[in-house]
């Protein structure tokens, strides 16, 4: 009887095994059984019109979906107002802040703010609209065409001296162009001196290649032709003064002496933080970095000098007075308050620490509250005077604000 059980277990061995082979078959080339396939099933018959529907109808959500997720970067940005970031329930529960000093909270965006990457904006003075640095120049250049017809003298000045970075070369453009109408108003019936050549070689690297030049004679009277008058022809430009007035032409010389460049004033991109623990790094955006062709080009004489200075036996107190700093255009400044909440602004490194207290007082309650600033290891910024720069609070600095103690007492 156990040899019997026992064959059965063998032979139900043998079954579970699989087919069998000879030891001399080749096993290589042994079929397998493909079992259960993971592969979807293939459709024989063709689809209906109502499954042909849904599949489109599905295709045209998931395009939706896609442009939903798509971000794009505007190149000129609505004007946003303070922006509230992580609200912890601090600030106002604080017992030693002066409640009626808070930060001002009207105008906040619901949605906190999730990244702390900042970028240099400008108010345009034509929209009033918040341009990005990388379009600013674009922007007013569009908007300077657009405004030549109303007061093209004016405005083609200020195009000169804003739209080109290098002021010296803005400058010998002007004096060849104040030439030129001084010899036209000392000889107002002298044909020769009413014609510009373009291609004359001063003109074209001296007058040319300064933008808005051309716009300027073109709004003082000068009048782009091909020849010399109206009775030649010939391939080269000219810039002819049919009519010689001398009165606009002296008034056009004066707005060329006078105009300023025009003043675009930074966007503060003005954000509270209200967290727990120390703030976010801030992140500097490329903005922050970038010279112009005229920084760079002061950068390396500063070193050039700082080079021949350093072969010259010093003291160390003359070589810190000479050593020249790294060039920042741009800062971004932290004002801690009291009660842990924190003001962030973005700065010129040119303007002062008055521009400073004046950002801070614009965000308060009260104007007239006295505080003071000190940094983190409790020297005071009182010089109101000073730059940005030179008071060491370039590219990014935290300050910590401290209320006037009388004042403490008052509001308490």
């Amino acid at each position: 009887m156990k040899s019997f059980f026992n064959k059965l277990k063998t032979e139900a061995k043998f079954s579970r095994a699989g087919p069998g082979h000879k030891l001399t078959d080749d096993t290589r080339t042994r079929p397998t059984d493909p079992g259960p396939s993971n592969a979807p099933n293939v459709r024989t018959q063709p689809m209906s019109s109502s499954q042909m529907n849904a599949g489109c109808a599905a295709l045209a959500r998931h395009d939706e979906k896609s442009k939903q997720v798509k971000t794009v970067v505007p190149k000129v940005i609505k004007n946003k107002p303070v922006k509230q970031v992580a609200d912890n329930g601090m600030g106002n529960n604080n017992p030693h802040s002066p409640k009626n000093l808070a930060l001002k909270k009207e105008n906040e965006e619901s949605s906190p703010r999730t990244s702390m990457e900042t970028y240099v904006g400008f108010i345009s003075p034509f929209t009033n609209e918040v341009v990005t640095k990388p379009n600013l120049q674009n922007h007013l250049r569009e908007n300077f065409i657009l405004n030549l017809g109303q007061n093209g003298v004016t405005v083609a000045v200020q195009m000169m001296k804003t739209l080109n970075t290098s002021q010296d070369k803005v400058q010998a453009a002007v004096d060849i162009i104040i030439r030129y109408i001084d010899n036209i108003i000392a000889h107002p019936g002298e044909e020769k001196y009413q014609k510009i050549r373009k291609n004359n070689k001063v003109f074209t690297e001296k007058v040319a290649s300064v933008e808005g030049a051309e716009e300027f004679l073109e709004a003082a009277g000068f009048q782009k032709r091909m020849g010399e008058n109206v009775y030649s022809f010939s391939d080269e430009i000219y810039f002819i003064l049919n009519d010689t007035e001398v009165d606009s032409l002296k008034s056009s010389k004066e707005s060329l002496q006078t105009t300023g460049r025009l003043q675009v004033k930074i966007h503060r991109d003005r954000i509270i933080l209200i967290k727990d623990g120390p703030p976010s790094p801030v992140v500097l955006s490329n903005d922050f970095f970038k010279l112009t062709s005229q920084e760079v080009k002061q950068e390396q004489i500063a070193r050039t000098e700082e080079i021949e200075l350093n072969k010259q036996l010093r003291t160390k107190a003359m070589r810190e007075s000479t050593k020249s700093s790294p060039i920042h255009r741009y800062t971004i400044i932290r004002i801690k308050f009291p009660d842990a909440k924190i003001l962030q602004g973005t700065f010129r490194a040119s303007e002062t620490v008055s521009a400073l207290n004046e950002f801070i007082r614009d965000n308060i309650n009260f104007e007239w509250a006295v505080f003071t600033l000190k940094t983190s290891i409790g020297e005071t910024v009182s010089d109101e005077s000073l730059t940005l720069a030179n008071a060491d609070l370039v590219p990014t600095s935290l300050l910590n604000l401290v209320w006037n103690e009388e004042i403490r007492t008052q509001v308490r």
